[in-house]
């Protein structure tokens, strides 16, 4: 199994994790999609979510992971928050339902405010649980908490 970093967390110069770490291995991803419904993993999805509870947004809320600078912002709204993030970084996205669950939006590395790509993860388990929209696929309506719309647990 290869694994590979997306994102290093940096708080006062000391790298703090990543945001999770990818298996190249597919499982019918492209069924999946073809069949209208979130796949359970594809070939660059993450399959474990590496950032501690703590350092995820509130639910309902939203936050930003910047690759290019190795830095966070503070929990925010989700309105709009896709059009701040720098290409090739990500969104975190926790749903208000209750749910033990996080987003993990991925912004366009070509094209600012452009959502290319979405991950379902378990917070506890740090496992991923699905993916919302395949990389490259189209971006959700309703930003990155729209990447929920068609996931049936």
């Amino acid at each position: 199994m290869r694994t590979l970093t997306l994102l290093r967390l940096a708080a006062t110069g000391a790298a703090l994790g990543t945001i999770a770490a990818c298996a190249g291995q597919s499982s019918g991803a492209g069924e999946a999609a073809a069949a209208g419904q979130p796949s359970r993993r594809t070939a660059v999805s993450p399959t474990e979510l590496v950032i501690p509870p703590a350092g995820l947004p509130g639910p309902g809320l939203c936050q930003i992971y910047d690759l290019q600078n190795i830095q966070t912002t503070p929990s925010q709204s989700c309105n709009g928050i896709e059009n701040l993030v720098r290409p090739g970084g990500a969104i975190l996205y926790r749903p208000k339902d209750g749910s033990r669950n996080v987003v993990v939006c991925y912004v366009s590395p070509a094209e600012r405010g452009l959502i290319y790509g979405a991950d379902l993860f378990d917070i506890d388990t740090r496992q991923n649980i699905a993916v919302l929209i395949p990389r490259g696929g189209p971006p959700p309506k309703g930003g990155c908490p729209g990447a929920l719309a068609n996931y049936k647990p």
